[in-house]
């Protein structure tokens, strides 16, 4: 009576560190930079956020159209759309 072969249960080996997960930030914890790229890319399909952005001198509340070469454009919810530089973004906040 021929033997059943023998099954070593032998699991790949992983380089250390190979498996990390990359720890998601809240929107509170992304820079202002990382904020803009999410709201940018922000899938048209999904209701856009609405956000308020401050400046030194006021804070316009909107939702971001569009993020480029330093420009963002906001349209403010009485239809009017607003172009800022980026350097002039101190914060940027999720409204209520």
């Amino acid at each position: 009576v021929p033997s059943a072969p023998i099954i070593h249960d032998r699991k790949p080996k992983l380089k250390r560190g190979a498996a990390r997960l990359n720890p998601v930030k809240s929107f509170k914890e992304l820079t202002i930079d990382e904020k803009l790229h999410f709201l940018a890319g922000y899938p048209a399909n999904r209701p856009p956020y609405s956000c308020i952005f401050v400046t030194k001198e006021n804070p316009l509340k909107g939702m971001l159209l569009s993020y480029n070469d330093g420009e963002a454009t906001i349209l403010q919810p009485n239809g009017q759309e607003v172009t800022i530089r980026r350097a002039k973004l101190i914060a940027i906040r999720i409204s209520k």
